[in-house]
């Protein structure tokens, strides 16, 4: 039943902004118990049964650990400084760091099988029709004042950032009557980024001798018309790239492309957009499809010095100059950065809260060290799932379920790298999950057929086997007793 735990950590994922309860300013979630769960399995695995920690077949863990000894060099600018609040800061965030960075971990260490992943992949694409649908009933339930059309989200998490608030709804700029989509988020962005991940898992697998997640295609048509008009209803830059970088990947990496559903997709997709489309501008006299030209088409133009303006609310700018302003934090402190999670304090005048890009807040929190291994980690990985991967696993003998697997993990990989350009996630259980799914599957393909693999063991003996001698050795010793 391991793929029942999975199942909930993405679960869990969906529901990140709603906070349980908190510890002074740290908000606990349910990714937070699921992932202190799966923690404690891994324990449970390799200390209690003994069973070995498997190292992957590539080094991304050794450059993992150079990105930690960077976020530890990192503290070098707080510590010489007199700012008790910004050593605090980093000690925070970086026991935060710490804490996620141990889900990755824990995820490789307790040995999930490919029908575990697989089963658990199955569920959240299911579970997405629900999640979808609920975006596009927003749509006008904000039009028409029906219920649910906002949800009202409990943190504290920002106090210790000069926010003096604890209750907050879910951010969603609107053009007449029309909203963007957030469904069970707390912005568009993250509702369209989940929509392109989902739309992914399932085109990956049509060109593949594998088990595909969803069988009926009755189904496999509704999951994929659901979210491909939530995609369309977030109305989100993030998303558009996201879907266009896993399209060109999908198009540049696989060998076998079926042309006719090439075909059928170019047919189909455009009218089932349009079609969405005129169903929105029915009830809210707005269109979609005009809205990302004008967003694009405005961007473009100010970029290059044109006179045509994007849409009202334009974040992308916004997040341009966070980045900027990242790459000069940078080039005053370039070799360990400025501390890690210290940026809001270098620049509180400006109420630069956070820069809007992993890569920036890495090269301007922890330096050109960090970077060297952020990007390192990631390149090793390019490397292996792109190229290596193909020729190790050429000749081998896969199941449907694990060919189906090994066919989404580049998508993966490619979709948390774009999505990392316009997002700050560094500090997030989403980096190192991603990281610890996509080893455990490469791990359980190697373990079913027969690949050798580097196995540690933390325990010369399983904890339960001393555990039960000794408890043997007591009940005799104690029966002895008796008898004398």
């Amino acid at each position: 039943m391991k793929f029942v735990i999975l199942s909930l950590l993405w679960l869990s994922n969906l529901l990140a902004t709603y906070f349980l309860f908190s510890v002074s300013t740290y908000g606990i979630s349910m990714v937070d118990i699921i992932s202190i769960v799966i923690a404690l399995y891994a324990t449970y695995s390799i200390v209690w049964k003994g069973e070995p920690f498997i190292v992957p077949p590539f080094p991304v863990l050794l450059w993992l650990s150079g990105l930690t000894l960077a976020v530890f060099l990192s503290a070098m600018i707080p510590l010489l400084s007199s700012n008790a609040e910004m050593q605090l800061q980093w000690i925070k965030t970086t026991l935060h760091y710490i804490y996620v960075l141990i889900l990755g971990v824990a995820i490789i260490g307790s040995n999930f099988t490919i029908n575990d992943i697989y089963k658990a992949y199955k569920i959240h694409i299911y579970f997405s029709v629900l999640v979808s649908t609920f975006g596009i009933y927003q749509l006008f339930a904000r039009a028409f004042d029906l219920p649910f059309a906002w949800i009202t989200m409990s943190t504290n998490t920002n106090l210790a950032r000069g926010m003096d608030f604890k209750e907050w709804g879910q951010l969603s700029l609107n053009y007449g009557s029309f909203f963007r989509a957030t469904s069970i988020f707390s912005e568009p962005s993250t509702f369209a980024g989940y929509t392109a991940q989902i739309l992914s898992l399932l085109f990956t697998t049509i060109s593949q001798t594998s088990a595909q997640f969803v069988n009926n295609k009755l189904f496999w048509w509704l999951i994929v018309i659901v979210n491909l008009v939530g995609l369309l209803l977030a109305f989100s830059l993030t998303g558009l790239l996201l879907s266009v970088i896993l399209i060109v990947t999908y198009l540049l990496y696989e060998r076998k492309i079926s042309l006719s559903g090439v075909l059928i997709f170019g047919l189909v997709l455009p009218f089932l957009l349009v079609f969405a489309d005129t169903i929105v501008f029915m009830y809210t006299d707005v269109s979609v499809i005009e809205l990302f030209a004008q967003r694009v088409g405005g961007i473009y133009s100010i970029l290059f010095g044109g006179t045509i303006q994007t849409t009202g609310g334009e974040s992308f700018f916004g997040r341009l100059d966070t980045m900027i302003r990242g790459f000069w934090i940078w080039v005053e402190y370039p070799i360990t950065g400025f501390g890690l999670g210290c940026v809001y304090l270098y620049d509180r005048a400006n109420q630069i809260t956070y820069i809007d890009s992993t890569f920036f807040t890495v090269l301007a929190e922890t330096g050109i060290v960090g970077m060297f291994f952020f990007i390192g980690m990631y390149a090793i990985m390019f490397r292996y799932l792109f190229f290596t991967m193909r020729s190790r696993l050429q000749s081998v003998v896969l199941s449907a379920e694990a060919q189906s697997l090994i066919a989404i993990i580049p998508y993966l990989y490619i979709a948390q790298v774009a999505i990392l350009f316009t997002t700050s996630f560094f500090v997030s259980f989403w980096i190192y999950q991603t990281f610890g799914i996509i080893i455990s599957i490469i791990i359980a393909v190697y373990s079913e057929s027969g690949l050798p693999l580097q196995k540690i063991y933390v325990m010369d003996e399983p904890l339960q086997t001393r555990f039960y001698r000794n408890l043997k050795r007591l009940t005799n010793s104690q029966t002895h007793g008796e008898i004398l």
